[in-house]
């Protein structure tokens, strides 16, 4: 019976409870069961004419008493000193019941497992071995002094005090048992844990890889600045599920859709490319903000108007900014995912950039000669 309550205390224990709340129910059911058992036994032994009141009051106060200590050490796991303490004073305690029930010959000396087990569970082994040193010398006294057991060798009843060691020396090797098993339980969840973290890490990096590589054939074929720009924002309002992307970018000359930029007057026009609907953002202040990093040499993306938005420099000319990208709604956990995508849609526009020089200075040369 007490290896199976032992499995279900280790069965509670992998459900995820702790073994020292796990072992303290099982223990107060085992109490109230042995209280039950024992009562029962006593009360229904032979004894003499208008016993039984006795008998049953005897039990009652013995609940009292079970459903007390039930609740102290409730209260105490987890106080190696409050838990000593109250196996102490149970184990001096239950001899004044063996006293007029029987002495060590009494049914309620089963009951006495009590404080044993609650010592051999939670007490280190020198507390353990004084708890039932100091209930067995109790309750020999009271054996010496019961009028039912008086005159009798102590070595009578020498199976019994057998029988509680016994039980106590099991009890102890499985709580130790059981903890080397949480011990191994706890680093088995760690390692379980690390290893779900990084397949979650590698699955996260290969599709932030995938993603990578097919943006890039698609942005590999844009012929012009805004064709990049253009994908650029919508596939990082797809692939992060950004609320809105776009870049604000420095026209070399006035097109259809074109505004001025007031805070950029030797600039002939600005043009916008986005994906999704901008929520309203300072365009001044967020130009600003990238020609700060800019000049602190630095293109990582910034948190602009507290976080809300995401700015980043994306096409630098002559050590000037004429490209500005922006979003709203990054999750701050994807922006090292979208620092490789800015990096490498900077190498795109810069290769367009010089493939337009080239280009104008092909024409330069047709037009001289």
């Amino acid at each position: 019976m007490l290896s199976r309550r032992l499995v279900r205390w280790a069965l509670g224990w992998v459900r995820g409870a702790s073994i020292e709340r796990s072992v303290a129910s099982a223990l107060a059911l085992f109490r109230l069961a042995s209280w039950a058992l024992t009562s029962l036994m006593y009360v229904t032994s032979p004894s003499p004419p208008g016993a039984s009141a006795f008998k049953i009051a005897v039990a009652s106060l013995l609940l009292v008493a079970a459903v007390l200590s039930n609740w102290l050490l409730n209260r105490a796991v987890g106080d190696s000193r409050q838990i000593a303490g109250l196996a102490i004073a149970e184990a001096i305690a239950l001899p004044a019941v063996l006293l007029p029930t029987g002495g060590i010959a009494s049914p309620f000396v089963w009951y006495a497992l009590n404080p044993l087990l609650v010592a051999a569970v939670y007490l280190p082994i020198g507390y353990t071995w004084g708890v039932v040193v100091t209930f067995l010398a109790a309750s020999s006294a009271a054996t010496a002094v019961s009028p039912m057991t008086r005159g009798q060798p102590l070595t009578a009843h020498a199976q019994v005090a057998l029988i509680l060691v016994l039980v106590t020396l099991t009890t102890r090797v499985q709580a130790q048992l059981l903890r080397r098993l949480e011990m191994q339980s706890v680093r088995i969840g760690e390692q379980s844990r690390a290893l779900r973290e990084a397949y979650y890490s590698l699955a996260v990096r290969g599709e932030a890889l995938s993603s990578v590589l097919q943006f890039g054939r698609e942005a590999i074929a844009a012929q012009s600045h805004v064709e990049l720009y253009r994908l650029l924002a919508l596939g990082v309002k797809q692939r992060f599920r950004a609320g809105w992307a776009g870049v604000l970018y420095i026209a070399s000359e006035r097109e259809d859709d074109s505004f001025d930029c007031p805070w950029l007057p030797d600039r002939p026009s600005c043009g916008l490319v986005e994906a999704g609907v901008r929520p309203g953002l300072d365009w001044q202040q967020a130009w600003s903000a990238g020609e700060s990093a800019l000049r602190s040499h630095a293109q990582d993306p910034l948190d602009h108007e507290d976080g809300a938005y995401v700015v980043a420099p994306l096409l630098v000319e002559d050590g000037d900014m004429v490209a500005l990208f922006a979003v709203y709604g990054l999750d701050q956990i994807r922006r090292t995912e979208l620092l490789v995508w800015l990096e490498y849609a900077r190498q795109l526009a810069a290769r367009i950039a010089a493939a337009d020089r080239t280009r104008h200075t092909l024409d330069y040369l047709a037009d001289v000669y």
